[in-house]
């Protein structure tokens, strides 16, 4: 899969130059004016030149390596998100078909979250099969080609135990266009699931 990355760098602002003849200035085009001249864009300079418009309730109105922020489509990455780990559903049993915890019980999930190599982690839930975390990260900076790793635990008292993970690898703009990410099980953890809620800061 190819990735490209667009980045804008700096803002379009009025050049100008003398040339020591006493004359007119020769004026480029100045960001802030409202008028969206030449050489400006709605990446250069939003407050001139207007975007697509998009509706946030509609994630595919915007299209490419954008999301929709106040009706616009703008680049989805280069820009800090927060990552929100909601909820969940463990099963009965783990995937070897035995109890979580040793004593019988149900288990105590918590979850992992790392995103670009830095890890976030919730606390546990103890002795539930529909945990609720509502976890949220500090705003972190998603580049173009970032790496989400969600890992679902159960707390032990010796060693917790890994119930499923799943990787996006590089993180794409549909998913932070949808709004969040699921992470499912497989095999005899394929009805367990930890939903992760992704929005932009």
């Amino acid at each position: 899969m190819k990735l490209r990355a667009v980045f804008a760098l700096g803002l379009v602002v009025g050049c100008v130059s003398d040339d020591g003849d006493g004359g007119d200035d020769d004026t480029g085009p100045i960001c802030g004016n409202t008028v969206c001249e030449a050489g400006e864009s709605s990446l250069s300079c939003p407050s001139d030149c207007s975007a697509a418009t998009c509706s946030p309730t509609n994630p595919s109105s915007c299209g490419g390596e954008t999301i929709c922020i106040n009706q616009q489509c703008v680049p989805a990455f280069g820009r800090n998100y927060v990552f929100t780990v909601t909820n969940g559903t463990f099963t009965q049993n783990d995937e070897t078909g035995a109890t979580w915890d040793a004593a019988g019980g149900l288990p105590d999930p918590f979850v992992v979250l790392t995103i670009n190599g830095a890890a976030y982690m919730t606390t546990a839930n103890q002795d539930t099969l529909t945990p609720s975390w509502n976890f949220a990260t500090p705003p972190v900076l998603i580049p173009g080609g970032s790496v989400v790793l969600i890992e679902a635990y159960d707390e032990d008292l010796t060693v917790d135990d890994l119930g499923w993970a799943c990787q996006a690898n590089p993180l794409t703009a549909d998913f932070l266009r949808g709004g969040g990410l699921s992470c499912s099980g497989t095999g005899p953890l394929a009805a367990a699931r930890v939903n992760v809620a992704v929005r932009p800061n």
